[in-house]
């Protein structure tokens, strides 16, 4: 009898394991076959994805398949060509190597960077006049590189706002720091010819003497938009005084940087507080206002009494 009994509870215990092992069997093969479902959906995505790409209308452009420095003559060996995505291309990107071959690099260049027009040039490109300008005073985007593109421009305290040098390329820029990590001095190189050379003379000078800022702004697709039309123009009393004293730019060039050192100096030391220097915070000492509480109470008493 008891055998019996162990046997039939074998047999149960038999058949609650089968009917486990049914079900994770059966669980697991639905669980997979959703699995094969949603992959099959994202292999078909994939499949429609490629074909959408491969129906976009693409272009060749001429990349630098290296780094390169500037005033480098272009070879063969430092170009390839990648095919790209017609609508994100400038429009003025090389398209073949023979126009770029023996030519010059205005700035550095990256790997796999466009080459456009307005980065390579030959020898006969460049005027007699075109000299090299470094400028410490002007007011730089924090974001600007070397390589940017840029206006240069003068406001002056009424609020008129002029554009003194425009779509100027950055050919270098330098930031040195303290040792407290805090910006102590920004140097930007750009290329001019003698008219932009007077022209920015004019507007130093301007601006240092009716205490106007000269500043930068900086471009968003340099390669597709315009250059702006120059507003600024020469003032030609400043020009004569320029003239009659050849060291009153010097003046004003020192003056301006030291004033943007100071402005700068200002910002860093209340950069993490709360006060609005677009109007003068004006402190009188508690002491002070007691006192003259004090002056105003007794020329009350004085005046009631001289009314009685």
């Amino acid at each position: 009898m008891k055998k019996n009994r162990v046997f039939i509870r074998i047999i149960l215990i038999l058949i609650v394991i089968t009917l486990a092992g049914a079900g994770v069997y059966i669980f697991q093969e639905t669980r997979y076959a959703k699995v094969i479902e949603v992959k099959d959906g994202i292999v078909t995505g994939l499949q429609e994805e490629v074909v959408a790409l491969q129906n976009i209308p693409k272009k060749s452009v001429i990349v630098f398949n290296k780094d390169s420095h500037e005033g480098k003559e272009i070879t063969e060996d430092d170009l390839m060509t990648l095919l790209i995505e017609e609508s994100i291309v400038p429009t003025n990107a090389v398209t073949k190597k023979d126009d770029v071959i023996g030519k010059r690099l205005k700035i550095k260049s990256s790997q796999y960077q466009y080459i456009t027009n307005d980065l390579i040039y030959l020898d006969t490109d460049i005027p007699d006049d075109l000299r090299e300008k470094e400028y410490t005073y002007l007011v730089v985007p924090e974001k600007l590189y070397s390589g940017d593109t840029v206006d240069v421009r003068i406001k002056f305290p009424s609020g008129q706002d002029y554009i003194v040098l425009s779509k100027k390329l950055v050919t270098d820029l330098d930031r040195q720091y303290n040792e407290n990590n805090e910006l102590t001095k920004e140097t930007v190189w750009i290329n001019q010819e003698e008219d932009e050379t007077v022209r920015m003379g004019s507007a130093i000078v301007d601006a240092y003497l009716n205490k106007a800022t000269l500043y930068m702004i900086e471009y968003v697709e340099p390669y597709v938009q315009e250059a702006a039309t120059v507003t600024y123009p020469k003032n030609f009393p400043v020009l004569d005084m320029i003239s009659s004293n050849p060291n009153l730019l010097d003046i004003a060039e020192k003056e301006l940087e030291n004033r943007e050192k100071l402005e700068q100096s200002i910002t860093d030391m209340y950069k993490d507080t709360k006060i609005d220097f677009t109007t003068p915070n004006i402190v009188i000492p508690e002491d002070e206002i007691i006192q003259e509480t004090q002056i105003l109470n007794e020329e009350t008493t004085t005046e009631e009494n001289a009314f009685d």
